[in-house]
């Protein structure tokens, strides 16, 4: 409703979401060896960014806020990190899940960034890591 309410009659909307983690393979990847870390049961942080793939939901979402001309255009790219080590550090410590991380003291937090450069290694090499990551594109109007 904020985007409609600051939008001229025919004016476009747009915006971007990530795609599932299927199809950022670095990012899942990272979220599955860093969740087996940590206890069961606690949130997995990568379900926010990752959490709103699904096109029927943003399609709901979008026409709730009595938008139309509803487009979706997937944008796939490749990604590339200096060395797994790198990228390892940024899912780790980078994000909010460091914080989970650091509420168990059992855990060794740079044992956890090794083990994600381990598994980025393999999914796409090292110095530099390559590998894809997938978003999708969204625009939408409103007829006022």
């Amino acid at each position: 409703s904020e985007v409609a309410r600051v939008l001229k009659p025919g004016g476009t909307f747009a915006f971007n979401v990530w795609d599932a983690l299927e199809f950022n393979p670095a990012a899942g990847v990272a979220a599955d060896t860093i969740m087996g870390f940590l206890p069961e049961g606690t949130p997995n942080f990568f379900n926010v960014p990752f959490g709103l793939s699904d096109q029927d939901t943003v399609r709901s979402l979008v026409e709730e806020a009595r938008l139309s001309n509803i487009a979706f255009e997937i944008c796939a790219r490749q990604a590339v990190s200096e060395s797994a080590v790198h990228a390892a550090i940024g899912f780790v410590k980078g994000n909010p899940v460091v914080l989970a991380i650091r509420d168990n003291p059992e855990i060794d937090e740079d044992q956890v960034v090794d083990a994600v450069a381990a598994n980025l290694r393999e999914l796409g090499g090292d110095n530099p890591v390559r590998t894809t990551m997938q978003a999708k594109v969204i625009t939408a109007q409103w007829s006022g």
